[in-house]
């Protein structure tokens, strides 16, 4: 072997402990790049959206404490002999803008009109936006964001995509740990805000000061749990969102398969018009992921009053 050959042999020896160090360095900048994308992966294989079903026995439970406390309600309602009629009572305060004269005046309407009273004040003060939920400030400025062209429109909404709904999704998860988790006084101070608009609705109707203890129990079971369903629903990737159909949509049995509407009482009516809402429906749009947002469904259909059409 040369002396050439020698001295290559003996630079490269000497580059050894360098190449070594960078190899090293090689090594724990990949591992950094693993656990980062092991912490990506994770984050999203964290995230489980709520099944429809369960989404739908929500519903159904808020529905059956809303009706249980207007069956009291509506009975006191019935009791008043003097001052303004039922229709003048509420009339201006359920789902549906205008109801016929006909339908005020069947007392058999009453309970479901009375159920349409407290839904219409609960999607006013807790359903209308996402952020509704967790104040007035966030509230305004959800607004503030998504209004179109600065009109106060109480359905300010963006226009659905998958960064938009992951976006919120994240957003909600951050403001339950922040207002619900760590600061339950405000979280409180909330909900008894959004029980006390409900309360004074309630009680102006029936011409009171204030009502029984029991029956505020009762309201407060309701407020909390649509407070929680609220921040359940804010949470999912897709979109979901309580809607009312509009009085004279029509009813058809043999048409009902996208709408899904649930019309009150035993009356075998096959084909008429929506009269009015008792409680709203649930809509979905997109799948648990945020995916196919131009895609929408009825999870849960509207009750509704149905006058049969002449044949």
């Amino acid at each position: 072997m040369s002396i050439r050959n020698l001295e290559v042999h003996f630079d490269r020896l000497r580059n050894l402990p360098s190449l070594y160090s960078q190899l090293g360095e090689l090594a724990e900048e990949n591992e950094k790049l693993r656990a980062l994308q092991g912490d990506m992966l994770s984050g999203i294989d964290r995230f489980h959206p709520t099944p429809d079903s369960a989404i739908q026995e929500k519903v159904k439970s808020l529905r059956n404490l809303i009706r249980v406390y207007a069956k009291g309600f509506s009975k006191q309602l019935r009791d008043i002999k003097e001052g303004p009629s039922i229709q003048d009572r509420l009339q201006g305060r359920v789902l549906t803008t205008f109801i016929e004269d006909s339908i005020w005046a069947d007392s058999r309407n009453v309970l479901s009109l009375v159920e349409s009273v407290i839904w219409k004040k609960i999607l006013d003060t807790v359903f209308r936006s996402p952020f509704q939920v967790f104040g007035e400030q966030l509230e305004g400025t959800w607004k503030a964001i998504f209004d179109e062209e600065g009109k106060e429109s109480p359905d300010a909404y963006p226009t659905a995509s998958e960064q938009s709904e992951k976006w919120r999704n994240a957003t909600i998860l951050h403001l339950t740990t922040k207002v619900v988790e760590k600061n339950p006084e405000r979280a409180t101070a909330i909900a008894t805000t959004i029980l006390e608009q409900l309360e004074d609705r309630l009680t102006s109707i029936l011409a009171i000061d204030q009502l029984k203890s029991s029956d505020r129990e009762a309201l407060r079971k309701i407020v909390m749990e649509s407070c929680e369903f609220a921040v359940l629903l804010g949470q999912q990737r897709c979109r979901l969102r309580f809607y009312e159909p509009e009085a004279g949509a029509l009813f058809d049995t043999a048409d009902n398969g996208r709408e899904k509407l649930d019309p009150l009482g035993d009356e075998d009516i096959q084909f008429g018009t929506v009269a009015f809402v008792s409680a709203p429906g649930l809509r979905k749009w997109g799948n648990g992921y945020g995916q196919n947002l131009e895609e929408v469904d009825v999870i849960v259909g509207a009750k509704v009053k149905v006058v049969e059409l002449p044949a």
